[in-house]
């Protein structure tokens, strides 16, 4: 069985990442995180992509995240 995956608020995505939501907005449409429309306008960021996208952050090079090599791209809904 797989792992449930948890999806957060742009809000708490910026509180996570000390940032503006807006700033949020901007990755997402540069394709940095996975996300899910919610019925009106709400969106919700995978914790999965956002914890990656801070791992990268700290641990390696913007470069290294950009140039990671997967089979499928993130899922947007």
């Amino acid at each position: 069985m797989d792992a449930i995956q948890w999806y957060l608020p742009v809000s708490e995505a910026a509180e996570l990442l000390e940032c503006h939501r807006r700033d949020v907005l901007r990755l997402l449409d540069q394709g940095r995180f996975s996300f899910i429309r919610m019925p009106g306008s709400g969106i919700r960021i995978s914790e999965t992509s956002l914890r990656d996208f801070l791992r990268f952050s700290v641990d390696g090079s913007p470069e290294e995240y950009n140039n990671m090599d997967t089979e499928e791209p993130p899922a947007v809904n």
